[in-house]
């Protein structure tokens, strides 16, 4: 069976995607079918590309069981292995989910023996069709998304997996145009793809800002614990050597609360949300100035007791 009769699946996932493990699962089944399509041009000869595919779809199906197009996934794989002895289940549960699904109908027909043999010289203009159709399906979906960076770990996740998905889409579909016979058809298609890759931009600056926020939370985070365990030696020991080394120590916090705040300045000044790290930078800065009270009210405390 031709895994391009499967077209439903690979188009329908994007006017499905929901919050949540709906739309991790959503995510992973369209993971799946990118890795099928990429199998596809090798001639289904990749076992390292078969294996991602079904990888992606169990855990599409961990996230969300009432999904069907895992399911049909996974009972094409098997099938192309010729076993349809373990394609059974997964072709029943997706049957009991959706049983009009266009993609389950296709496979039970085929397994009849039903599936007429498309014309081929009616290939070229089904494939020119099916990704000029995905295109302005994905367009149209991804233009409604605003990817902000995130802190949240479940945001922060599904931002990732949203820039890994579109990705595969981008190169999936870039690769489908480069393999249509004439120029004028790459060319159109390519321009109607533009939107994606310029989409894909904002999702891999808004990882990499989120990034950068938790790699800033997590060494604040670290010198907050320092700073801490520093009070509480201080608070069991207050001898002259102790006070000069945490003079020196809270030199080198002061320049990393400098540098942090300049980062914030300029992601402010780009127009990026700063308030989730604002408030651990600002958690640093009391810590810090506790500190440095401590100290400076020691040192005044041993100079009275000099004199």
């Amino acid at each position: 069976m031709d895994f391009r009769a499967l077209a439903g699946a690979r188009a329908q996932w994007v006017s499905e995607i929901s919050a949540g493990h709906e739309e991790v699962s959503e995510l992973s089944a369209f993971q799946g079918f990118c890795c099928l399509m990429a199998a596809e041009n090798k001639g289904f000869e990749s076992p390292d590309l078969l294996k991602k595919a079904a990888d992606a779809f169990a855990i599409s199906v961990q996230y969300n069981r009432k999904n069907p197009q895992p399911l049909i996934g996974l009972a094409y794989l098997f099938l192309l292995v010729k076993d349809a002895k373990s394609a059974a289940p997964y072709l029943a549960q997706a049957a009991q989910l959706a049983p009009d699904h266009p993609d389950l109908v296709a496979l039970n027909q085929w397994l009849l023996g039903k599936t007429p043999e498309r014309p081929a010289d009616l290939e070229s203009d089904l494939h020119f069709e099916q990704v000029e159709r995905l295109i302005s399906q994905s367009v149209q979906q991804y233009l409604q998304l605003h990817p902000l960076p995130s802190i949240e770990p479940q945001v922060f996740l599904r931002l990732q997996q949203q820039q890994w998905a579109l990705r595969e889409l981008c190169e999936r579909l870039h690769s489908q145009i480069t393999g249509l016979q004439t120029e004028n058809e790459s060319f159109g298609l390519d321009y109607q793809l533009a939107p994606l890759w310029e989409k894909l931009k904002t999702f891999e600056v808004a990882v990499q800002v989120s990034q950068d926020y938790l790699r800033l939370i997590k060494g604040i985070q670290t010198d907050i614990s320092a700073i801490e365990d520093l009070s509480q030696t201080l608070q069991l020991r207050s001898e002259q050597a102790l006070l000069d080394a945490l003079e020196q120590k809270l030199e080198l916090f002061l320049d990393r609360c400098d540098a942090i705040a300049d980062q914030l300045d300029d992601y402010d000044r780009q127009g990026f949300e700063i308030a989730g790290v604002e408030k651990y930078y600002q958690s640093l800065c009391q810590k810090i100035e506790l500190l440095q009270e401590s100290v400076e009210d020691n040192l005044v405390r041993f100079q009275t007791l000099k004199r």
